[in-house]
């Protein structure tokens, strides 16, 4: 059953993830990704935009059976929230160290390239709310 959310704006994703998932690895992960970088790694470009975000805030908090991600920036590049809750997501289920995503977002590498981590159906799958103000 789906609850409902309350929300600000935006829109709320649901992902069922089978695996067990260390949050405080997420966080970890998460918190050497604040700041301003350039996000290339984790978006794809558009022509004219830049890719240079501030991330405020990237946190992880596990409410009962649920996890909940709450990310805040400037701006968010296309796919770029997606993009870094796929890596994180790879850091929590163990298949990537916590130095992983800092790593990622040196490399510079465009998603055009072939470097992008959205989760993919074989492991999760997604499902689109409608938000709701309450």
């Amino acid at each position: 059953m789906i609850r409902p959310v309350s929300i600000r704006c935006g829109v709320v994703d649901v992902l069922w993830v089978r695996d067990p998932l260390d949050v405080e690895a997420m966080n970890n992960a998460a918190a050497k990704l604040i700041g301003e970088h350039d996000f290339i790694s984790y978006c794809k470009p558009r022509d004219g935009a830049t890719t240079i975000r501030e991330l405020l805030e990237l946190r992880i908090d596990r409410k009962g059976d649920l996890i909940e991600v709450t990310a805040r920036a400037d701006a968010f590049c296309h796919s770029m929230v997606r993009t870094l809750v796929g890596s994180l997501l790879k850091v929590g289920a163990g298949q990537r160290d916590e130095d992983w995503p800092a790593r990622r977002l040196e490399e510079k590498v465009t998603q055009r390239g072939g470097h992008r981590d959205p989760p993919t159906r074989s492991r999760w799958s997604r499902s689109q709310i409608s938000p709701m103000i309450l």
